[in-house]
């Protein structure tokens, strides 16, 4: 009888240190992207979007862009701005996880389940995306904390959190539209305070985030029956978002051959059997 006492005293204790899992399937995930127009680039990645059932708000499209011209130089402030403006709807709602990515030159790999148990192996509130530059500023590379094995510094063309943390940060400080954005970030990742306060992470290693400027060679295409995914070699990852950043853009045009279920082992081709049009009732 004693023993089975004392069972029962430590299974009680046990069971009060469990900590809750929200279920995958109870959380609402939005895809927060900004685009001004519709390019190409933002047609794949509408696509790509599609093709995984995945809930998306477009911010911007038709406002005139005011954010510098980000290809060559620091910029895109406005991006955050319209952010703030958007996230500030769900700021109290602690069920609902928020992913910002860019759209020109992204393209997804992954549905919703995928994305929120990497989200969930990383346990933070946000995660932004890494890689190998520390861009804009690197004078700044020496503030950040050390990383063992995986990408050190912080990228912001995708980043994920709960809404509440997601828009604090975009709300902390005021930015002019031509400020840069990634600087933006990139300080309060740096202040640990704030890295604390807002359970900040970086995704060192490619779970969610692939950036692929100066990371091209960690990554090759496996090709399965009704997919191509990608696989990051060396930290043995399958990331959920693939960003051609800076002058990895021709990179990803070429890969945007295969993802996002346009090429199969098995069938070739698939996009190419997208958006088919019969010839034979023209004149």
């Amino acid at each position: 009888m004693l023993k089975l006492r004392r069972f029962l005293t430590v299974f009680t204790l046990l069971t009060r240190l469990v900590i809750p899992v929200i279920c995958v399937e109870s959380r609402e995930l939005l895809i927060v992207t900004v685009a001004t127009n519709e390019t190409d680039g933002f047609q794949r990645f509408m696509r790509s979007i599609q093709v995984y059932g995945l809930d998306v708000k477009v911010i911007g499209l038709g406002v005139s862009w005011e954010g510098g011209d980000v290809k060559n130089t620091a910029g895109g402030g406005h991006k955050i701005n319209l952010l703030k403006k958007e996230l500030s709807q769900y700021k109290n709602d602690e069920s609902r996880v928020i992913m910002f990515t860019d759209s020109y030159d992204v393209i997804f790999t992954a549905g919703k389940e995928a994305i929120l148990e990497k989200f969930d192996s990383l346990n933070a509130r946000v995660v932004f995306g890494a890689e190998d530059f520390c861009w804009p500023d690197r004078n700044l590379a020496t503030q950040y904390p050390r990383v063992t094995f995986g990408y050190k510094y912080l990228n912001s063309g995708g980043f994920i959190g709960y809404a509440p943390e997601m828009f604090k940060i975009v709300a902390l400080q005021d930015i002019e539209n031509n400020e840069d954005d990634q600087l933006y970030y990139t300080n309060i990742f740096i202040n640990k305070n704030l890295r604390d306060k807002f359970g900040i992470k970086l995704d060192i290693q490619a779970k969610i985030f692939q950036n692929l400027n100066g990371q091209f060679t960690d990554v090759i295409l496996k090709f399965e029956e009704e997919d191509t995914i990608m696989l990051n070699t060396v930290y043995q990852s399958f990331p959920a978002v693939i960003h051609g950043n800076g002058p990895s853009k021709i990179i990803l045009n070429s890969l945007g051959n295969y993802l996002a279920k346009s090429w199969s082992h098995d069938n070739g081709c698939l996009a190419c059997e997208e958006r088919k049009q019969d010839l034979t009732a023209l004149s």
